[in-house]
């Protein structure tokens, strides 16, 4: 009997509807839904029967596994010990929701404890984990994460074909090649991409591209770079000041040039809670960095901070509470990730108007307490 297929507005996204669809994977069923890459057809490992039908339609052998598939990112935690390895947290941070499929290693111990955790019997870890190793899948596409956060335990996916034929990109497509297998078809219209995910593989903390799809692995790259922003007011002074000195502190910790960083896997930046964009440093500031001795770098031009940097920083040190307060404001999400540059919770006074002396020992200031974090910071290794 051919599937039912119901079609969903993205913006509305049917209720009702992706509750049937939801309930039918608890039951054992298939269902095919659409991602930001292509369309998928998933079943829920806590089902009776679910995960062996997969295999059937898919023709796949228990050898190879399916790619586990997550409403958002937080559900990474409950599959993978993310504290064992820097890299994977960066990834899933920088990457997740988006077109990315992840590889991650998971050792015996922690797999028997996060099957125990969710209530599932031993052998399931079998249709999650393969070779001490799991595929995660967080799809950006808002029908796939209402399904997802639908389902009671995990569910697995792979791209709604048979072996061999054409990927889908739409509804259609998938119930030309699935439709009398499948119990329900999600329709979103045609796939945003209309190209496979990335697949990334990790290993400790080192990552490998085994399949290149929409990000590609320059991008991969830049993605993956530690970035470490600093925020003042108006990112002309205080925060341009702390990026040369965190520049010229990374720079010397990984004996590299400090213009040579980004080659390093180090971006550090500057920008303004308050900012307008274009204006230089202030030449009292930049004074003060030459008496200290450090390198000015490339002309500064400020700008305003924006939700961009806050995504991509693996660390935001702010000046003063009303920049941390601007900054969690902005981007609650990132709160984590936001402190006052100093560790003892001290600000830095704007030195706006004062004299000479007082920008120096600003500068000064700064320096201490960039060094105090630069110390503590997850830098790469072999650099």
């Amino acid at each position: 009997m051919p599937a039912t297929t119901v079609r969903i507005d993205h913006a509305t996204r049917d209720h009702e509807a992706v509750q049937r669809a939801a309930q039918a994977l608890r039951d054992g069923g298939l269902v095919v839904f659409p991602t930001e890459t292509v369309y998928g057809v998933g079943a829920s490992v806590a089902s009776d029967g679910g995960v062996a039908r997969l295999r059937k339609v898919k023709g796949r052998p228990d050898s190879q596994p399916f790619t586990l598939h997550l409403p958002d990112r937080d559900a990474v935690a409950k599959y993978v010990d993310l504290d064992a390895s820097p890299t994977l947290r960066r990834l899933v941070r920088k990457t997740m929701p988006g077109p990315i499929t992840i590889v991650a290693e998971v050792d015996d111990e922690t797999i028997a404890r996060k099957v125990a955790d969710m209530g599932l019997p031993p052998e399931a870890a079998g249709e999650l984990y393969h070779e001490n190793t799991i595929g995660l899948r967080c799809p950006a596409d808002a029908i796939a994460w209402a399904l997802l956060s639908l389902v009671d335990g995990p569910v697995v996916a792979s791209s709604a074909n048979r072996a061999g034929g054409a990927t889908p990109l739409n509804a259609d497509q998938a119930a030309d090649a699935l439709g009398d297998d499948v119990d329900m078809i999600l329709d979103g219209g045609a796939a945003r991409y209309a190209k496979a995910s990335t697949i990334v593989r990790l290993r400790g903390d080192e990552y490998e591209v085994l399949r290149e799809g929409v990000i590609d692995k320059r991008y991969l790259d830049k993605l993956m770079q530690r970035m470490f922003l600093f925020v003042c007011t108006g990112n002309t002074c205080r925060s341009p000041m702390a990026e040369a000195i965190a520049r010229a502190e990374i720079a010397s910790r990984l004996n590299v040039a400090p213009d040579k960083l980004g080659d390093a896997g180090v971006t550090v930046l500057s920008a303004g809670a308050f900012a307008g964009s274009g204006s230089p440093i202030t030449l009292e500031a930049l004074q003060a960095l030459r008496a200290l001795g450090v390198p000015e770098g490339k002309p500064h031009r400020s700008r305003p901070l924006d939700r961009g940097m806050l995504e991509q920083a693996d660390a935001i040190f702010c000046m003063t509470e009303s920049h941390l307060m601007a900054v969690q404001g902005m981007a609650p999400w990132a709160a984590d990730r936001a402190m006052l540059l100093d560790p003892d919770g001290q600000s830095v006074d704007d030195p706006i108007g004062g004299s000479a002396e007082l920008y120096v020992e600003c500068a000064k200031q700064i320096q201490r307490m960039v060094r105090k974090r630069v110390d503590a910071m997850d830098l790469p290794t072999g650099a």
